[in-house]
């Protein structure tokens, strides 16, 4: 009678547990934190580039003012990751010959300053390189680029990395020798210096978008167009600017993608992966494209060509989970404007995990890449939605910030031989989640029954020692 009803007892665990719609890698929780414009302008308006998680645990980044709103509300901001504590923390345009248009967001130093670019402004107008404490304090320009006539880079479209001898590098979009440029710069504003500059009409390529540096120390980065192929190239060179070598030259016109317009990504196996602007699935000019790379140029390889119903134009870039999937956003396409997709690095289980439809408070036109959280979970902002405008018009909203989680989601259950009941989940890695029961859900009293913490895979179990008391179970999760 006792195995009886414990095979009974798991059939019915096992039919309640799984009735969650969607595969496990299509579940997910999505959640705007904050909505810039609220209470008013001063928050800075449309965000732009990725956010910056920084060591004390806020979230920071820039906003860079669309041309509608007329008025300048471009600033540094910081925020809580709950969307709590939103403080501005430099507004542009406070000081003579600040910089404009910062639309590449902040990264944190090793010193936990924050440093970042503006593609406008400055003493000619070129661009700077900045920086400012995590308080607002400390503000400063640390370089004014001075454009064509002087042999400098002009207006930066990509952010800053600090590599690992502390020293900051970047590129310019424009200038240099024609084409743009790649520096580097002391954290304290010395030792400026152009380590390559792209020859204009050459085979190098032009318009350079970010640099990532490799686990080999070298720095890798693309362009937006040009090369052999005029659809852009992958390059490598040196910290000392010694050693430069494209990798790859994307063929406008081909269904491997072309035009680049976001850094690489070095994927936990060593390979690099990439996204492209146009190309694909058609080419005229498409949507764009995923695609892997070895380090040395070779194994180039598509991962997925992209309908519009995906996402089109613009990609902001890869990050890996970890779940081990690479995770980006595109700006336009979807079912309004802009998607956030997952898909594996060999191309398979591509997914879209979120429509941007400026509905109620979520957002339109993501103009930024994802940021990883301590327990797995992506940040991110889109540039307008959220907020609107005293025309009620989406094109005047103001943008926002949200948090993309990994729901909890069943993998399965057995009855141990003792009775006790054995409860597989997957969730958000290294987060902590109370187990509640109940045995009926018809007026049910839910009573915690014990808690679970997922490893960084997000993957957790919990065994009901209480299980054979009970003909029936109903098994629920919530966030600690």
């Amino acid at each position: 009678m006792k195995q009886g009803r414990q095979i009974v007892y798991g059939i019915i665990l096992l039919l309640v547990l799984t009735a969650q719609p969607g595969a496990v890698a299509q579940n997910f929780s999505y959640k705007t934190l904050f909505m810039f414009g609220d209470p008013d302008l001063s928050t800075g308006v449309n965000p732009s580039g990725s956010l910056a998680l920084g060591k004390d645990g806020r979230l920071y980044g820039t906003a860079t003012c669309f041309s509608a709103f007329g008025t300048n509300y471009a600033t540094v901001f910081g925020v809580n990751r709950d969307g709590t504590g939103f403080k501005m923390l430099h507004h542009f345009g406070d000081i003579a010959g600040d910089g404009s248009s910062p639309a590449s967001g902040v990264i944190e130093g090793s010193d936990r300053a924050l440093y970042g670019t503006t593609s406008g402004g400055g003493s000619l107008r070129y661009g700077t390189v900045f920086k400012v404490n995590k308080d607002g304090s400390g503000y400063q320009i640390l370089w004014n680029f001075q454009g064509y006539a002087n042999g400098d880079g002009a207006n930066p479209q990509a952010g800053l990395i600090e590599a690992s001898d502390g020293v900051l590098y970047g590129t310019t979009y424009l200038g240099g020798a024609g084409d743009g440029t790649v520096f580097r710069l002391n954290k304290d504003g010395t030792g400026y210096s152009i380590i390559k500059s792209l020859v204009r009409g050459g085979a190098e390529g032009a318009g350079p978008f970010g640099l990532i540096e490799g686990t080999d120390g070298a720095l890798y980065g693309m362009s937006y167009s040009a090369g052999s192929g005029h659809g852009g190239t992958i390059f490598k060179l040196n910290k000392d600017g010694t050693g430069f070598s494209v990798l790859w030259n994307f063929q406008q016109g081909s269904t491997n993608g072309f035009w680049t317009s976001a850094p690489l990504m070095e994927g936990s196996d060593g390979v690099l992966y990439g996204a492209t602007t146009a190309g694909g699935l058609f080419t005229n000019p498409g949507s764009g494209t995923v695609f892997r790379i070895n380090r040395d140029g070779t194994g180039l390889g598509v991962l997925h060509r992209f309908d519009v119903s995906e996402g089109d134009q613009y990609d902001h870039g890869l990050l890996e989970g970890n779940d081990g999937a690479l995770y980006g956003t595109r700006s336009y396409g979807g079912s309004a404007a802009g998607t956030l997709y997952k898909l594996n690095k060999d191309g398979s289980g591509f997914v879209v995990v979120h429509n941007f439809t400026g509905t109620n408070d979520d957002g339109l036109l993501p103009f930024a890449g994802l940021t990883k959280g301590t327990n797995g979970e992506f940040y991110g902002s889109t540039a307008l939605g959220g907020k609107r405008g005293p025309s009620g018009d989406p094109s005047e909203s103001y943008g926002t910030i949200f948090v993309l989680r990994r729901a909890v989601s069943i993998l399965g259950v057995s009855v141990q031989s003792n009775g006790h009941a054995r409860l597989l989940f997957v969730g958000q890695g290294g987060k902590s989640y109370d187990i509640q029961a109940t045995d009926t859900l018809v007026g049910a009293q839910w009573t915690k029954v014990g808690t679970a913490t997922a490893g960084t895979d997000g993957r957790f179990q919990f065994d009901d020692d209480s299980a054979p008391s009970h003909l029936t179970r109903f098994y629920r999760t919530a966030e600690q």
